[in-house]
């Protein structure tokens, strides 16, 4: 998946080179600083993004290192953070749950974690939490925070909505691993596609060898239905499928 590299690739690549062809002060300049910020805080992000038990806790130190990130460069720190808050939905409750199952969350943080779903009450649908959102104003008091404010009573209906059970949560979280429930619910965990990543991935292929077919769209509509039709008459036409054959 270099192709969704492809910029940070060639920040890099002309940055190296930058003395085989002409370059302004202000071009060379920009260009480091693109560098600088891939390294420090995203490229780490996006290569664990694939995987759905690290994204609460991911995304929640992702937005931290954004904020730190105006010691090094405040232009864009200030941008990268306003577009980031527009994506927080897995800070939510009920999807930071995920966050139980991942093993770069410390011990501590998890035993936090249990005692506060378990002891908190259950709010009223009217007052429960859709999306996390941040205000402008207040995303540097986020660091005063820790992972635990994302997590409350509501938290439960994730273990509820995949009829995982709860026990392990009594035990220390050092033992988890060892806990049948726990590891069925990592199993579960494990299993849920980030669909943000699959499907904007997808989509930017399919477009493509679309538009390469033919640029009409009433024939492109023709060509993916004779598609749709294909796959499911030949549910298993793979590569793999059809060298047995």
């Amino acid at each position: 998946h270099a192709r969704w590299m492809a910029k940070p690739i060639y920040a890099f690549k002309r940055y190296l080179f930058q003395e085989q062809f002409k370059l302004s002060k202000k071009e060379s300049d920009s260009i480091r600083r693109i560098c600088i910020f891939l390294i420090h805080v995203y490229l780490r992000g996006w290569f664990l993004s694939p995987f759905s038990e690290k994204a609460p806790y991911l995304d929640y130190n992702f937005l931290l290192h954004l904020i730190n990130y105006k010691q090094m460069d405040p232009e864009i720190s200030s941008a990268a953070v306003k577009k980031f808050t527009n994506h927080l939905w897995y800070l939510s409750p009920e999807p930071a749950a995920f966050a139980f199952f991942d093993d770069e969350v410390p011990i501590h943080m998890k035993q936090k974690l249990a005692a506060i779903m378990m002891t908190t009450e259950d709010c009223d649908e009217e007052n429960q939490i859709k999306r996390y959102i941040v205000k402008n104003d207040d995303i540097h008091h986020l660091k005063e925070k820790d992972f635990s404010h994302f997590i409350c009573a509501e938290s439960k209906t994730f273990f509820s909505r995949f009829s995982i059970s709860t026990d392990f949560l009594t035990h220390c979280p050092s033992t988890w691993k060892d806990d049948i429930n726990f590891q069925r619910g990592l199993q579960i965990v494990k299993s849920i596609v980030v669909v943000n990543d699959v499907a904007e991935r997808g989509v930017k292929l399919i477009q493509e060898y679309q538009n390469i077919l033919s640029k009409d769209e009433e024939e492109k509509q023709c060509i993916l239905q004779i598609v749709s039709d294909h796959r499911k008459k030949y549910p298993h036409a793979t590569k793999s499928g059809l060298m047995k054959q």
